[in-house]
């Protein structure tokens, strides 16, 4: 069970981006280096391993919790949207990202 929660997690964070980055002809963010696939089991393992599932509990319960994560997605979600534009633009126009 651990190892499918493990690889629908991997799935799910870098399946998307690096179909992108493929088709843009550049790097995919795993394999830029280590920090984005260690932040991503330190991740997992908050959530996963946290005792009485405090972590998820807090997330969903919590309101100032709800808005640092809300707040941190939308922030997340306008940095690839700003990244998917200027790598496109820089395709189009035949500059480097």
């Amino acid at each position: 069970r651990a190892l499918w929660v493990v690889g629908g997690s991997l799935w799910a964070k870098f399946a998307a981006q690096t179909v992108v980055s493929f088709l843009l002809g550049t790097t995919p963010v795993i394999l830029k280096g280590p920090r984005h696939i260690l932040s991503f089991f330190a991740g997992l393992a908050l959530v996963w391993f946290s005792p009485d599932d405090v972590v998820y509990f807090n997330m969903r319960n919590s309101l100032p919790v709800k808005l640092m994560v809300s707040t941190a997605c939308g922030l997340y979600k306008l940095r690839k949207a700003l990244y998917a534009v200027e790598a496109a633009a820089a395709t189009y126009y035949g500059q480097n990202v």
